[in-house]
């Protein structure tokens, strides 16, 4: 059964400089921009986009909102098309619709976060939760991996449903391949998901791959965060080095 939600969006943003048309900086960019629709002057029919942004380590769980964080500074991606969020943590932006685009979200002590999005005509609106360094930096300890990243840019994969036994796969293969215990810490351990529907990659390539949805998830359809791929149960990420690449499917469980 499909959940056509009000466009709710889970995140962690951070520590690196926002996305721009001229001077982004780190791997792959070039990879990433080619093809992306801007609304600043790049084309495509721009519409109102807007995300609250809350701290993460104050608020627990899907749907419970934690404290609001002003002051992070959210790019549509690759343009100079950038917005604070105010003391609410609100922020709306100018998206094109109907294309590749998506924004980064960066705040001096917190997770750099890029999130790819197709948008329809009535826009998005969502809400988005920031992870500070400390907490990003205890669960990169728990996979045995670098933070902040270096050389290499990371993902994080959600099935709304939090369907347990799905599977994750990168197309080319590429970075180290982590799930979420019942308790959110990170683990090497696991080969599919728990109950939490959630896991990843860090140390990945930076570029474009596609990420594919196995196990016993089955119709897996981009909740919005992610861009159009060739197969099926699958999506086209961007990967930029020292950001977290957030995408969503929501899916069907494999019947037993």
């Amino acid at each position: 059964m499909r959940f056509f939600i009000g466009l709710v969006l889970t995140l962690a943003l951070g520590a690196m400089g926002c996305s721009d048309a001229e001077g982004t900086v780190g791997a792959g960019w070039d990879a990433v921009c080619a093809g992306v629709g801007g609304g600043g002057g790049n084309g495509g029919s721009p519409t109102a986009s807007t995300v609250l942004f809350f701290d993460e380590s104050t608020g627990l769980g899907r749907g419970n909102y934690g404290d609001a964080l002003e002051g992070a500074e959210v790019c549509e991606l690759c343009t100079t098309n950038c917005e604070l969020t105010d003391a609410q943590g609100m922020v709306t932006l100018q998206l094109p619709i109907g294309q590749e685009t998506g924004y980064t979200v960066v705040k001096e002590g917190y997770a750099s976060t890029l999130v790819p999005l197709v948008i329809s005509e009535s826009g998005y609106v969502g809400h988005a939760a920031l992870a500070p360094d400390d907490l990003e930096a205890e669960r990169y300890d728990q996979v045995m991996s670098p933070y902040p990243p270096r050389d290499t840019g990371s993902l994080l994969i959600q099935i709304w449903e939090q369907i347990p036994g799905a599977t994750f796969e990168l197309t080319p293969p590429t970075g180290k391949a982590y799930y979420l215990e019942e308790d959110a810490s990170y683990s090497l351990d696991l080969d599919a998901t728990t109950s939490r529907g959630v896991g990843g990659f860090t140390e990945v390539t930076p570029g474009r791959v596609q990420v594919t949805v196995g196990g016993t998830a089955e119709n897996c359809v981009v909740l919005m965060r992610g861009w159009p791929a060739d197969s099926q149960n699958s999506t086209t990420a961007p990967v930029v080095e020292g950001y977290k690449t957030r995408v969503r499917f929501t899916c069907d469980e494999v019947a037993r």
